[in-house]
């Protein structure tokens, strides 16, 4: 019989959806949100976003178009609002009049509304529900190229977790400092482990977040329920939100030097898949592999008796040769015991 192996259960991040089953597996998965980094043909603008806020407005608007009809805009917003009303289980924890609400943000919606104003609407509507599990975007919206310039705030989340386009992991101590914990190989502006992220063009990020967040900008991601939770996420965006600015200001962490560096550098950065798992890797431990929807990944950690399995999601798929996380879980055992 082998050793008995002290197992540790770790929470790598959990999908918000629970589905019982998945029929169109692949339709599903196009529908959600994806990290889209900047088209190769980008250009390095003269001014940011930042920098132009008396224009934010006009940005939002063209940006993305028009969009659909006036009609089909009130539409998307009652059903959504109507969805909400009947099915949300969660409003007893909050101070929130949902009819007023509702009335308040409907009543933005005019023939002047562009689709970029629409989605302003949507997504601080959902927002204000502080839960995870509820949000609301634009498919095309969130399938663009984040491209200099786009008023886009994204905010961490089960449908957020992709940071290749920032080349680098954030997390954040409980005093509010953002540091890097992981950055790829020949990061374009250096970032190294340990690295702490102040803000951008002399600004600290949370007085950016403040700024953003009054104006209604459009908002890609979900709230989480707990008021610390939801402020760690928006400490940890800070880096996935550069397409916004013109310069990052960060202390390193080999030097202590403050440094004020240009973002253009990031336009080199490619694509690639960069997950947002707030955790060292464990040696030995392979991660589950995302792009073949693994579940979950273990192991035996380097050097010690100590078995190690990672739980990526916890939905079910019923989808030939994909692992469901029960025979991952299973197997493992198995193996540890």
């Amino acid at each position: 019989m082998k050793p008995f192996i002290l197992v540790l259960f770790v929470l790598l991040f959990i999908s918000a959806i629970e589905y019982a089953q998945v029929r169109e597996f692949e339709s599903y998965r196009n529908s959600l949100p994806k990290i889209s980094t900047h088209d190769k043909a980008a250009l390095w603008p003269a001014q940011s976003f930042y920098q132009r806020k008396s224009e934010w407005q006009w940005i939002v608007d063209s940006t993305w178009g028009p969009g659909v009809s006036t009609s089909q805009k009130l539409n998307i917003f009652d059903t959504y609002a109507n969805l909400i009303q009947t099915r949300f289980p969660l409003f007893y924890r909050l101070s929130l009049n949902w009819d007023s609400l509702k009335t308040f943000w409907r009543s933005k919606i005019n023939d002047n509304t562009s689709n970029g104003g629409l989605h302003q609407i949507m997504s601080h509507l959902a927002w204000s529900l502080k839960d995870g599990h509820s949000a609301s975007w634009n498919v095309d919206i969130s399938h663009m190229p984040l491209n200099p310039g786009t008023p886009l705030f994204l905010i961490p989340c089960y449908a957020v977790w992709d940071v290749s386009h920032f080349g680098a992991c954030l997390t954040a101590s409980s005093e509010g400092e953002i540091f890097v914990f992981k950055a790829i190989d020949n990061h374009p502006l250096g970032l190294e482990p340990g690295d702490v992220i102040l803000g951008y063009e002399g600004v600290k990020w949370m007085d950016i977040v403040e700024e953003l967040m009054d104006f209604h900008i459009p908002i890609f991601g979900a709230s989480s329920t707990n008021e610390e939770a939801r402020n760690h996420d928006l400490l940890i965006s800070a880096g996935i939100n550069w397409h916004m600015f013109s310069t990052i200001d960060i202390v390193k962490y080999s030097t202590g030097d403050t440094l004020h560096l240009s973002l253009e550098p990031l336009l080199q950065l490619t694509g690639g898949h960069m997950i947002l798992a707030e955790q060292m890797d464990i040696p030995g431990v392979p991660k589950p592999d995302y792009e073949q929807y693994e579940s979950g990944s273990y192991g035996i950690v380097d050097n010690q008796n100590i078995g190690y399995i990672y739980i990526y999601d916890h939905m079910i798929y019923n989808i030939t040769g994909f692992k469901q996380i029960e025979q991952i879980f299973l197997e493992a055992c198995s193996e540890f015991i």
